[in-house]
């Protein structure tokens, strides 16, 4: 019984410290859910570095795992308000620089997340 108390006290600390919003940018609950905890340190590293001009995070955005369905819709969200705190034109500049193989999938995550 203390154990099975030990282990869900740790469950619920380690999802707890989760990141919900990450300078602003909100993650949407249904991403979030799909995140270990490793994962939520990830994106929220990327997102820091995507809100700096970083091409390299904005293509470890597009191809974050997400679990699929719902969560492609949080990915989408996440990059449309990365989009309107840096400015259209300055993303489309960044898309310039992305080479042409990257550069499937953004079309469609930014159209989910709008």
């Amino acid at each position: 019984m203390v154990k099975k108390i030990i282990f869900l006290f740790v469950i619920l600390t380690i999802i707890s410290c989760k990141k919900e919003k990450v300078d602003g940018i909100i993650i949407g609950d249904t991403l979030l859910v799909h995140q270990s905890l490793s994962e939520n340190i990830k994106m929220e590293s990327l997102i820091n570095h995507a809100l700096k001009k970083d091409k390299n995070a904005i293509i470890g955005i597009k191809k974050f795992p997400n679990g699929g369905a719902a969560s492609s819709y949080g990915l989408g969200y996440v990059l449309t308000q990365i989009i309107y705190r840096i400015g259209e034109n300055e993303f489309a500049n960044i898309l310039r620089e992305i080479p042409k193989s990257e550069l499937n999938g953004f079309e469609g995550l930014i159209a989910v997340g709008l």
